[in-house]
């Protein structure tokens, strides 16, 4: 009985020993994980350079097209120029994005003048999981169902808040065809508030594909 004991234990205390030993990370594979690591800090310092040198070098490019050739263009009374084969042409240029603290003047503005019908209305529905939360059974999927159906008629059980908003893209659009098209043709209309509206308008040089 002691010599099957003795087999048992020599077997466990092996069977230990091998998984300990396989539980340890070899000297090469240290080395590999030394060597990666130090290759990864290398790349990631290496992209953090990068990125700050192209983000110098589009605020470059950008004051090169939107201000530099632009004057002299102006000076010279052109609108291209050809670079290497490469055509470099000025064009108006048009961005608006109502700033958040301009927003309500902004919408006002906009519906003064009749433009009302660029602005969307976002609606925000918060709702409870559960319309009685003692009730496992009892989902929010009628609620949804009303909420669809009829957001004022809602009871306290939603929280419904309304904002105006315009997409900047949307406006910026309108922003160029009341520009160059509206105030041609009626000069008694009010001027963009640029601030308000958060307006761009000025001139670029874009670069065209050979």
């Amino acid at each position: 009985m002691s010599t099957e004991n003795d087999e048992l234990l020599s077997e466990l205390a092996a069977e230990t020993a091998e998984a300990q030993s396989e539980q340890k990370t070899p000297v090469d594979s240290l080395k590999a994980l030394q060597t990666l690591g130090s290759e990864a800090l290398q790349i990631a310092d290496w992209i953090k350079r990068a990125e700050a040198k192209i983000e110098e070098r589009k605020a470059r490019l950008n004051k090169i097209l939107s201000r530099e050739m632009i004057d002299i263009m102006g000076e010279v009374n052109i609108d291209s120029i050809t670079v290497d084969g490469v055509a470099l042409e000025a064009a108006n240029y048009y961005k608006a994005s109502i700033p958040e603290e301009h927003r309500d003047a902004g919408h006002n503005w906009l519906e003064e003048q009749e433009f009302g019908d660029l602005i969307k209305y976002q609606v925000i529905i918060t709702v409870p999981t559960r319309v009685n939360p003692d009730d496992e059974d009892d989902t929010n999927a009628e609620l949804i169902k009303k909420i669809e159906n009829a957001v004022r008629q809602l009871s306290n059980e939603a929280e419904v808040e309304v904002k105006r908003q315009v997409p900047w893209k949307r406006l910026t659009s309108w922003l160029k065809e009341y520009v160059e098209k509206v105030l041609p043709n009626n000069p008694e209309l009010p001027a963009v508030p640029l601030d308000i509206l958060g307006a761009t308008v000025g001139r670029v040089v874009k670069i065209k594909s050979k």
